[in-house]
């Protein structure tokens, strides 16, 4: 099958947040240790910086989804990285904890701010049957991106030398900066908002609410995301390393299988998801993510490089399961949601995500720190079981359009009714 060729606007939006994801992948990894072994913060100071960081992009988004759609998401998304590269050149300056928690609450609201814009300023530019291989190549991208910069930030900071700390959020704060340049470029980006049509519901969030399809979806992505990515930062790294003794280069070499998983494979899968069901290739997600997990839970049964090679191919099938999520989650919700709602249904579902960022590594703490790996690992397999029924179960309330499904432009669509 022919693949459409990205537009040039499209192409554009993609390198500047491949740019971004490069600057990002320059700091990530070393923040906690920037603020304790750099700063000389204690561990319980840097963690409550760190936690300030989800607390306030939670809290902007709902904010940030209605402002997108009152002047548009590219205004919002150029608006948000320029704050992003303000709260990460301070990073560099930060001498005192107050310091850090008000250029962690500047990243905080632009990345609040920017996800779902971004999601939703694709769904302006790119017409709805593309939108799922823009999705899968920015993922791909963001991905790679992270990975190389953190490989070459790993080679130059020195918590000996704080300049070399410095250095990496001055080059993070100008990824941001770059991105919004390219962004300026985008003529046709910066046109106003979607308004609402004769026969459309008023802009609000009680119709996102309204909306039990869209509802449904979240629900799906809530339970999906605390049981995968909700996990992969906090109870992945704890129960290899504290149940499974696996060592932290057997940690590292796991994380560099998703990555090198989903850049590999993400465009072919995005190809053969052309033509299916979403819905069935987000029960397929869930099932995937619970392989991945039982294979990362026989860690704790097998003897040293068993263990860690379990742990590697364990997290290697995460990432092949991120690849079935990338063209498929963002997708359905832009094709769900009304032309003069997207902003807030973007941050509805970006809220999904931010939620799992605090349920998972709480849940995760709890049963491992009570000594309960097995239930961690079945209760996060039982969860995804779960989430593939209602999966399949969404399939019944979406047209074929929505799905993913071709459709002949003679005939009229027929949209279930929620019941």
């Amino acid at each position: 099958m022919t693949q459409d060729p990205l537009s040039r606007e499209v192409r554009r939006l993609v390198v500047g947040n491949t740019l971004s994801a490069l600057g990002t992948g320059f700091t990530l990894p070393f923040l906690l240790i920037y603020f304790t072994d750099v700063r000389g913060f204690s561990v319980v100071t840097a963690g409550y910086v760190i936690a300030t960081l989800g607390v306030v992009g939670l809290a902007s988004v709902p904010f940030m989804g209605t402002l997108s759609d009152r002047i548009g998401p590219w205004r919002v998304l150029v608006g948000a990285l320029l704050v992003q590269a303000l709260g990460t050149a301070g990073l560099a300056a930060v001498t005192e904890p107050w310091h850090a928690f008000a250029t962690i609450s500047l990243i905080g609201v632009g990345g609040g701010a920017a996800w779902p814009a971004q999601s939703a300023l694709i769904a302006v530019l790119v017409p709805a049957e593309r939108r799922g291989r823009v999705f899968a190549v920015q993922f791909a991208l963001l991905n790679l991106g992270i990975g190389i910069g953190g490989a070459v930030s790993g080679l130059l900071v020195d918590t000996s030398r704080v300049a070399t700390f410095e250095v990496i959020y001055v080059v993070d704060a100008f990824s941001f900066v770059a991105y919004a340049a390219i962004l300026a470029t985008l003529r046709h980006a910066a046109l106003r908002p979607a308004r609402a049509g004769p026969g459309d519901p008023p802009a609000g969030y009680r119709e996102v609410v309204a909306d039990r399809i869209f509802l449904r979806l979240c629900a799906v992505t809530l339970l999906l995301s605390c049981a995968g990515y909700g996990q992969v930062s906090a109870g992945f790294p704890a129960f290899v390393s504290d149940v499974a003794e696996v060592s932290t280069r057997s940690i590292g070499l796991a994380f560099a299988a998703n990555t090198a998983v989903i850049v590999a494979a993400q465009l072919v899968v995005e190809r053969r998801l052309q033509g299916h069901r979403r819905t069935r290739a987000l029960a397929a997600v869930a099932v995937v993510w619970a392989v991945s997990w039982l294979v990362i839970g026989s860690s704790a049964l097998l003897p040293g490089s068993l263990a860690a090679t379990a742990v590697i191919v364990g997290l290697g099938l995460f990432g092949f399961g991120e690849t079935l999520w990338a063209p498929t989650g963002a997708t359905l919700v832009n094709d769900i949601a009304p032309p003069h709602l997207r902003g807030r249904y973007n941050a509805t579902s970006s809220l999904t995500w931010q939620l799992s960022s605090v349920i998972g590594p709480i849940v995760a703490g709890a049963l491992l720190g009570a000594r309960l790996p097995v239930v961690f690992i079945g209760g996060l397999v039982a969860i995804l079981a779960v989430v593939g029924l209602m999966a399949l179960r969404l399939e019944r309330f979406l047209s074929p359009a929505q799905n993913g499904l071709s459709v002949d432009p003679a005939t009229p669509e027929v949209v279930p009714t929620p019941g």
